[in-house]
């Protein structure tokens, strides 16, 4: 092995649970999707995020500042669905996993797709 190369083993950086560090473009995509999913552009200041219905914004302070507004098992629940949907799983395989964030997600779901967001 030359000095240029790394031990892939130790190497924390090609480790598939290594942190992507902030402003990658794999974490901001998977932020973004994030916040679409949790459908916190209803609650953006930004006219840009709730004119598109998503957030066109920066995603990761979409989320620190729009999901400290959601309970633990509303955001764990956005999070668990899109594992789910990665993984594979039917929405019954899914929900035995975690029923109780599942539920909590479908009613934040459910509450603030009926209410239209409105321009500020």
């Amino acid at each position: 092995m030359t000095d240029t190369q790394s031990n892939d083993e130790t190497s924390p950086a090609l480790r598939d649970d290594a942190p992507l560090p902030p402003g990658h473009p794999v974490r901001l995509a998977m932020a973004r999707v994030l916040s679409d999913t949790l459908m916190l552009w209803r609650l953006c200041l930004s006219a840009r995020c709730r004119r598109n219905g998503k957030c066109k914004g920066d995603p990761d302070a979409c989320l620190d500042i729009g999901g400290a507004l959601l309970s633990d098992d509303v955001f764990n629940g956005g999070v668990a669905f899109l594992e789910a949907k990665i993984d594979g799983l039917s929405f019954d395989e899914a929900w035995a996993q975690c029923p109780d964030e599942f539920a909590a997600f479908g009613e934040w779901a459910r509450r603030i797709e009926c209410n239209a967001a409105r321009p500020r």
